[in-house]
C-alpha cells in the first residue's frame, strides 16, 4: 500500500496494530522486499494461516508485483538518465573538437 492511504486507512495494517504493538515495514526501494513478501506469502499458506484467495494474500502479492515493478521502473529510468548524459557529454565533446580554432 502506498504511505499515505496505509497512514490514513483506519482499516489497515498499520491502524490496526495495537499501542505498543511492533511492526515491521518494507520500502520498494529494498532490493529484498518483493521476494520478502512473497515468502510470508508462501509461509502463511502453508502454516494454515491464509488461504490463497484470501483478501491479505491478494493484496500482499499485488504489494510484491508494484515493488518488484516500481524498482524496475526506477532502475530503467537511472539507465536512461545515464545515456542521456553520456550522450550529452560526448556531443559536447564533438561539438567542442570540430570548432575550429580562430
Amino acid at each position: 500500500m502506498i504511505k499515505e492511504q496505509e497512514i490514513s486507512d483506519p482499516n489497515s495494517c498499520l491502524n490496526r496494530a495495537k499501542p505498543g504493538e511492533m511492526v515491521f515495514v518494507l520500502r520498494a526501494h529494498d532490493i529484498c522486499a518483493p521476494e520478502t513478501i512473497r515468502q510470508w506469502i508462501r509461509l502463511r499458506i502453508h502454516s494454515g494461516k491464509n488461504d490463497p484467495n484470501d483478501r491479505d494474500i491478494i493484496e500482499a502479492e499485488n504489494c510484491a508485483a508494484a515493488m518488484a515493478e516500481q524498482r524496475q521502473y526506477e532502475s530503467m529510468k537511472r539507465f536512461l538518465d545515464r545515456s542521456r548524459k553520456s550522450i550529452e557529454a560526448d556531443i559536447r565533446e564533438q561539438i567542442t573538437d570540430n570548432t575550429p580554432e580562430l
